[in-house]
């Protein structure tokens, strides 16, 4: 689904709302796949950003199985040059959305 820059502004509270629950909606599914499915590694992709959010997730984990592992992996980008071709690219990655027992993307 297409959403306009409007959906993702931060002041938008109902977007934000719905952006909120498909992320615990999508790590329910993450977790559903490790726990119930046999999967062994999961990766969540998503903006995780801040340490509100991080917390969040980390809490929604802990509560589903204490004892699974999380790592949040962070890039940062001080080349301006690479930062300008990051959406670009972004866009042309083709990234398949299945999951097998190895790995869910």
């Amino acid at each position: 689904m297409e959403q306009s820059a409007e959906f993702f502004d931060p002041s938008n509270e109902k977007a934000s709302r719905i952006r909120e629950q498909v992320a615990m909606s999508t790590l329910d599914e993450l977790l559903d796949f490790l726990l119930n499915q046999g999967g062994s590694v999961g990766i969540l992709d998503a903006t995780n950003s801040t340490l509100e959010r991080r917390k969040l997730l980390f809490k929604h984990i802990k509560e589903r199985e204490p004892k699974l592992g999380i790592l949040f992996i962070e890039s940062v980008c001080e080349d301006a040059k690479v930062r300008l071709l990051c959406p670009i690219m972004n866009r042309l990655l083709l990234i398949p959305r299945s999951c097998s027992k190895q790995i869910c993307i």
